[in-house]
């Protein structure tokens, strides 16, 4: 049982699953704001849109789904390899290699293997499916980015928290990718929910480094929390939270206007952001920097589950 929890752990398996989730949010995200189903409150829609959309049969909807739930594992996984040194200075016992759950051997060969995987089911779904060859070039695309990332990006700070935010944005992208829809209005919409997610993750990502910053001293990474240091790294993760907000906001003039689901959501979200971020720049400590990495976690979560929530209220 334990070895099954440090082989979860190592996968933040959580988000490889919220990214799978995000897949088919985005392509039935595409179909609502193109009017092709009419609004109704109906879970039945989705689950319609998911066994009958005329696209990708059923067995290739399930068969996708691997593809970014382990492209989102070999990233976690990779990361965590070339990061072990730096996790062992910061204590990062929440971390199975730093705990001895899982070897580092066997962690890059995880890693490969799901990296591997996620690239022989997409040109599986290319080829038998008859889907975009873009998405080929797509998977090709996270993957070097999440294996950059590792070699070197990380360590030019805000660069570095940039480059990895994109992760974030890749399965809306993905999924927008695979129904094939394509005009203004829906692109619009759609660019608008990236930089609102990119946004959101960017501002975690540098609170995120106030847990790191002695392992980040010792091996040379110039995060925005040792430049500028804890309380400076958390007012400008909140001005980053500000720009996510400002997109949401723009959200509520767009495909999600008159969307009162949207809307309360969308509040209690700026109030959890609001609150993290405050917390933070009052206290800037490791305790409370734990805190705020589990409080930014739930506003990804909710965030994704309210722009699913709300497509049911698209008009």
């Amino acid at each position: 049982m334990s070895r099954i929890k440090d082989f979860f752990d190592l996968l933040r398996i959580s988000l490889c699953i919220l990214a799978s989730l995000v897949i088919m949010i985005a392509g039935y995200l595409a179909y609502r704001l193109n009017g092709v189903i009419k609004a109704d409150f109906s879970p039945q829609n989705f689950f319609n849109f998911i066994l009958n959309n005329e696209i990708v049969p059923l067995d290739g909807v399930f068969l996708g789904l691997i593809v970014p739930f382990s492209m989102v594992a070999g990233t976690h996984v990779i990361n965590d390899y070339f990061d072990y040194s730096n996790d062992v200075l910061n204590q990062r016992l929440d971390r199975p290699l730093v705990r001895g759950g899982i070897s580092l051997i066997a962690a890059k060969n995880i890693a490969i293997g799901f990296y591997i995987l996620a690239l022989l089911v997409t040109i599986v779904e290319v080829v038998y499916y008859g889907l975009s060859p873009l998405l080929i070039l797509f998977a090709l695309f996270f993957i070097v980015l999440g294996i950059g990332y590792n070699l070197g990006i990380k360590e030019h700070g805000i660069i570095g928290n940039i480059w990895v935010s994109t992760g974030y944005v890749a399965p809306f992208l993905m999924g927008t990718l695979l129904v094939g829809i394509s005009n203004d209005w829906v692109n619009l919409n759609i660019i608008v929910i990236c930089l609102f997610i990119l946004f959101l993750a960017l501002g975690r990502e540098v609170l995120k480094d106030i847990m790191d910053i002695e392992g980040d001293k010792e091996t040379g990474k110039r995060s925005v929390a040792i430049s500028f240091g804890p309380s400076w790294a958390a007012r400008i993760s909140g001005i980053i939270y500000v720009i996510s907000v400002f997109f949401g906001t723009l959200m509520l003039f767009l495909g999600f206007r008159n969307n009162l689901v949207f809307f309360t959501g969308f509040t209690l979200l700026v109030a959890l952001l609001l609150y993290t971020t405050v917390l933070l720049i009052r206290d800037p400590t490791l305790e409370t920097a734990t805190k705020g990495r589990k409080y930014t976690r739930w506003s990804l979560w909710w965030a994704t589950a309210l722009i699913y929530l709300s497509s049911f209220f698209i008009v």
